[in-house]
C-alpha cells in the first residue's frame, strides 16, 4: 500500500492533466484519475517492473478513458 501511496503522490498531477485534455471536464478527469489508482491497487502485484511505473501507470489511464468512452457509447445507442 506504501507504494501506492508514493506513486499517488508523484503521478496524480501528471494523470489528471491528461484527463483534463482528453475530456476538458475537471470533475470528470478527478474521477477518472481516481479510477487508475483504484485500478492500479488491484493490480500492482502484476507489475512486473518492465517499464517505469508513469509508463504503467498511463496505460491503467488509457484503458480507463477507452472504457469510458466504450460505456458512452453504450448510452447513446440504448437512448
Amino acid at each position: 500500500m506504501e507504494r501506492i501511496k508514493e506513486l499517488y503522490e508523484l503521478y496524480k498531477e501528471a494523470v489528471f492533466r491528461y484527463f483534463l485534455r482528453m475530456t476538458g471536464n475537471w470533475e470528470e478527469s478527478s474521477e477518472l484519475t481516481q479510477e487508475v489508482f483504484y485500478q492500479a491497487c488491484l493490480s500492482i502485484f502484476r507489475f512486473r517492473k518492465e517499464s517505469s511505473p508513469k509508463t504503467w501507470l498511463f496505460s491503467i489511464a488509457r484503458n480507463v478513458y477507452l472504457k469510458k468512452l466504450r460505456e458512452k457509447g453504450r448510452h447513446k445507442t440504448l437512448a
